[in-house]
C-alpha cells in the first residue's frame, strides 16, 4: 500500500498537470459570428498547441451546425516579453453555409 503522502502527490501533479490549458469558449459576439481563446503552458505544447486548438474547436463547432468555419482573425496572445511566447491564441471565425467561403474570402 502507497503511503498517503505518494496519493496527495499523484493527486497535485495531475491537477497541476490539467490546470496548464484554460479555453474561453465559443463565444457569439454577432449573427453567425464567435470569439474563442486557448491557452497552452509550454509543457502543454504552448503557442502551437494552442493554436492547434482554436483550428480544431472552431472547425468542429461550425461542423455541428452543418456549416463551414470562416477565419475572420487569428493572433497570437499571451505575454510578449516571456520567453515561450506566444502561449495562447485568439480567433474570430464564422460560421457559414458550406460553399460560401471562397467566394465571400474575395468579397469581404
Amino acid at each position: 500500500m502507497k503511503h498517503p503522502v505518494h496519493k496527495v502527490a499523484a493527486l497535485a501533479a495531475a491537477l497541476l498537470a490539467a490546470g496548464c490549458a484554460m479555453t474561453s469558449g465559443i463565444v457569439a459576439i454577432g449573427p453567425d459570428t464567435y470569439v474563442l481563446s486557448e491557452m497552452r503552458a509550454p509543457v502543454r505544447g504552448g503557442g502551437a498547441e494552442a493554436q492547434r486548438a482554436v483550428l480544431d474547436e472552431a472547425a468542429g463547432f461550425c461542423q455541428q451546425q452543418g456549416r463551414a468555419m470562416a477565419m475572420l482573425d487569428l493572433r497570437p496572445d499571451g505575454d510578449p516579453r516571456g520567453y515561450y511566447w506566444p502561449t495562447a491564441f485568439d480567433a474570430t471565425f464564422q460560421c457559414r453555409p458550406i460553399g460560401t467561403i471562397a467566394s465571400s474570402a474575395a468579397h469581404p
